[in-house]
């Protein structure tokens, strides 16, 4: 199921399965067709009814109209707060594990700018006796 798919029966609610409503949509009309189709695959069932020039909400249809509501609102809100969300860091520790011959060809040099840029990493070998680079 595509969230355009969401909308575009949002849509077609808000203006009462006006036949119209891919005009102010700005699609063709075979695409509003498009995404419907792709509902009522995912949900198995058949939203509206289509005559010529007419259409309808079926039962199922009706019933879904407040669903769709809340996904669509759920997804634009989680659009907005990801928008407004300040940039944090993620915290926690970060385990690398190398086996012995990837290790030996880290040099301490290297390993030691690392860790000065990331500090919480934590540097591990397969073998028991080799040291923990923290």
């Amino acid at each position: 199921m595509r969230m355009k798919s969401i909308y575009v029966f949002v849509k077609l609610a808000e203006s009462n399965c006006d036949f119209n409503v891919h005009k102010i949509l700005g699609i063709p009309r075979s695409s509003m067709w498009s995404y419907i189709s792709d509902l009522e695959k995912t949900l198995k069932k058949k939203l509206i009814n289509r005559k010529k020039q007419s259409l309808t909400f079926t039962e199922a249809g009706e019933e879904f109209i407040n669903h769709a509501y809340k996904i669509y609102e759920a997804y634009e809100e989680s659009l907005i707060s990801t928008q407004h969300a300040a940039e944090t860091t993620i915290e926690g520790d970060l385990l690398i594990s190398a086996t012995t011959a990837v290790a030996h060809h880290w040099s301490l040099d290297s390993m030691k700018t690392v860790y000065s840029e990331f500090p919480n990493l934590c540097f591990v070998t397969t073998r028991l006796n080799c040291p923990v680079y923290h």
